[in-house]
């Protein structure tokens, strides 16, 4: 892990409510919870590559490496921050608390009441609309996936001059 996102990681514990433990490489709650949000994204980002016509498992920055696709954790690292909102969000509103861990053991599935919080906001996360970066049009985070996938595409073709990660101020 970069030095960076050792610096970036070590911070989110002050982004939350309450006395939740994290840890990136463990199975607890907090772990968990990120990594079913990730889980999430990748669906949507692999659709959106294969939509596009590209191998999901070709990735510029990053190998295949198990069940983790190159070119998905490409495109997913652009994206990480905002499924990380929808996380913390749903602690921070109280629609998830640590209470809601009390009868489960590290191995289990998430609770489904947790699970049912981190899929709505996400859901809603990904209809959110805004004004799409470098392009001046409107769109939901879900279909930007897709046109960040789609820019890649057209700048492997040499249609476009530059790639411009995905980033909202």
């Amino acid at each position: 892990m970069g030095q960076a996102t050792q610096l970036y990681y070590a911070e989110i514990p002050y982004c939350i409510n309450g006395a939740w433990d994290f840890d990136k490489n463990s199975n607890k709650p907090l772990n968990l919870m990120f990594n079913y949000v990730y889980d999430m994204l990748s669906e949507i980002i692999e659709i959106s590559i294969l939509s596009a016509g590209l191998d999901p498992n070709i990735g510029f920055w990053h190998k295949t490496y198990r069940r983790q696709k190159g070119l998905v954790s490409d495109i997913l690292n652009q994206f990480k921050i905002y499924g990380e909102a929808v996380v913390i969000n749903v602690i921070n509103r109280g629609q998830v608390a640590l209470k809601d861990f009390d009868d489960w053991n590290e191995g289990d599935a998430l609770p489904p009441i947790v699970v049912k919080a981190l899929t709505k906001t996400f859901d809603q996360k990904m209809r959110a609309r805004f004004q799409y970066p470098h392009l001046n049009f409107s769109c939901s985070y879900q279909e930007a996936i897709y046109v960040q996938v789609k820019q890649y595409y057209m700048y492997l073709l040499g249609e476009i001059d530059n790639y411009y990660c995905f980033e909202l101020k």
